[in-house]
């Protein structure tokens, strides 16, 4: 998960795809990105899509078997 100032959520796209890839590299599981984008200016507890998406992942990460470990480029459609 990314938070990010910019309300451009495209702002540093590069950079995330580049951290997750890492990630991936060093043997973690990368399961999806998720960009809260605008941080700076509205609290991410009024995006109720953005935090369902965060509570799902955060309940795979905390299973004993994941069942997804490839990373999947597409990013989340939840800005």
């Amino acid at each position: 998960m990314f938070s990010q100032g910019s309300s451009d959520r495209d702002a540093f796209k590069p950079y995330f795809e580049y951290t997750a890839g890492l990630l991936y590299y060093l043997g973690f599981d990368v399961l999806e990105m998720v960009i809260a984008a605008g941080t700076d200016n509205l609290k991410v507890s009024f995006r109720p899509k953005l935090l369902e998406n965060a509570r799902e992942l955060g309940s795979l990460v905390s299973t004993s078997s994941l069942t997804v470990p490839e990373f999947r480029k597409g990013e989340s459609s939840l800005a």
